[in-house]
């Protein structure tokens, strides 16, 4: 029995005593706390054996990887991590969509969308820049994430928007990078600019007032993408602007990123 529960069944305890609840009440508080109780100790257990699981399903992949890798071209690897990728990624979908295990399906797409990635940055060993099966699987990277995204906003899901907004920013740079001739520095300003609008967008969302439900999203896909600024200042600074020491304009998104959340929290608190 776990702390939380012998200090509600002590409370039912006390209030029975005081005359509070009367018997009847309590039978029923006890019933409702021991079905919660063994809910709970269901769950852990369900977490036990999906982590004994994927610990299995790792050591399993690791041996078949080993095994199967070196006698796979670059083709074969990019076409198995991008088909893993989207198994993994449908089955925590899946998951989320019958609302149980939360958290492993949280971990399971975002595994997914790291395999993804994996895929699409390997594929230039597979195909030459700007080949035709370079830009066909590049434009492939444009349409996950959006996917995702859509679908994560469509569920009201809190966490995961923001997430593959993040994401998104990576898919996006390998798409650049794989199907057109924009250098380095050109692929750095135009993930800048989608950062900046994607923002500037959030902002307005959360800005809309109550008549907007779903803050819940926007506010954690504004927070991340604000944690993504700090990636691209970094390689802004450091890459077309040339700066020796990124400090300063660290300095001056982390001055951003404060006086925004301070705004934000004054209109939150600001009387009706």
């Amino acid at each position: 029995m776990s702390i939380r529960q012998n200090a509600v069944l002590e409370a039912i305890e006390r209030w029975t005593t005081a005359s509070i609840i009367d018997q009847e009440t309590a039978d029923r508080l006890r019933s409702a706390e021991s079905k919660h109780g063994l809910a709970v100790t269901a769950r852990i257990s369900q977490y036990v054996l999906a982590t004994s699981g994927a610990a299995v399903l790792l050591i399993a992949g690791g041996v078949f990887l080993e095994w199967a890798w070196p006698a796979l071209d670059d083709v074969s690897r990019t076409i198995t991590l991008a088909g893993t990728g989207v198994a993994v990624t449908a089955v925590g979908i899946t998951l989320e969509v019958r609302g149980r295990w939360a958290p492993s399906s949280f971990a399971l797409q975002l595994a997914g969308v790291g395999l993804l990635l994996t895929a699409y940055v390997w594929s230039e060993r597979a195909w030459a820049d700007q080949s035709l099966q370079a830009m066909i699987f590049g434009g492939s990277a444009l349409v996950a994430p959006a996917a995702l995204v859509w679908r994560s906003i469509k569920s009201r899901n809190a966490l995961l928007p923001g997430i593959h907004f993040a994401a998104g920013l990576g898919f996006l740079a390998i798409f650049l990078d794989r199907s057109t001739p924009l250098s380095g520095d050109s692929i750095i300003w135009v993930l800048d600019a989608v950062l900046v609008l994607a923002t500037m967008i959030l902002g307005r969302l959360l800005s809309a007032g109550p008549e907007y439900g779903g803050k819940d999203w926007a506010l954690n896909a504004f927070i991340t993408s604000m944690g993504a600024g700090f990636v691209l200042v970094t390689l802004t600074a450091t890459g077309p602007l040339g700066m020796e020491d990124p400090m300063l304009a660290l300095d001056a998104w982390w001055a951003l990123a404060v006086g925004l959340t301070v705004c934000g929290l004054a209109v939150e608190t600001a009387p009706a």
